[in-house]
């Protein structure tokens, strides 16, 4: 099993934007900007729409509204990815592996462009990329300078 999410944060700025109206009557917090789903995450405070990176087109009506891209999955891949941190362009990102049901590692990226997190999301999956802050190293006790596991 896996599960995958792709939310880019659009600013408050699109309230003003005429083609931006409030579904009605449900759901309760979703509105439409050109026929554009746009959700309200009320823990958040923030704007976004959801959408599949493997089927859906960036919509290019969003592009002057973009704060942040946030891509999120929890994947079974066949190769081991290091967990760590990783950054490509403007993008950043980390991985960590943990067992549910199987091996799964989670890759988490964000990035101020879909391009960027994108191109840094499919380098973390192909393996084409290595952490620059690696959380797989020896540990070093602070006692004795010595590495320990």
């Amino acid at each position: 099993m896996s599960s995958m999410s792709v939310r880019i944060f659009v600013g408050d700025q699109i309230k003003d934007d005429s083609q931006f109206k409030k579904v009605t009557p449900r759901p309760e917090n979703q509105y439409t900007l050109n026929g554009i789903r746009i959700d309200y995450d009320k823990n958040r405070r923030s704007f976004y729409h959801p959408m599949d990176l493997l089927e859906d087109e960036f919509p290019e009506e969003l592009a002057g509204f973009v704060e942040k891209i946030s891509i999120r999955a929890a994947l079974i891949i066949s190769s081991p990815r290091r967990s760590g941190r990783y950054s490509s362009s403007t993008a950043e990102g980390f991985v960590e592996s943990f067992t549910f049901e199987g091996e799964k590692v989670l890759i988490m990226v964000t990035g101020p462009n879909f391009d960027d997190a994108q191109d840094l999301f499919f380098k973390i999956l192909r393996g084409e990329v290595l952490p620059y802050e690696d959380w797989e190293k020896k540990q070093i006790s602070p006692n004795t300078n010595k590495k320990v596991l």
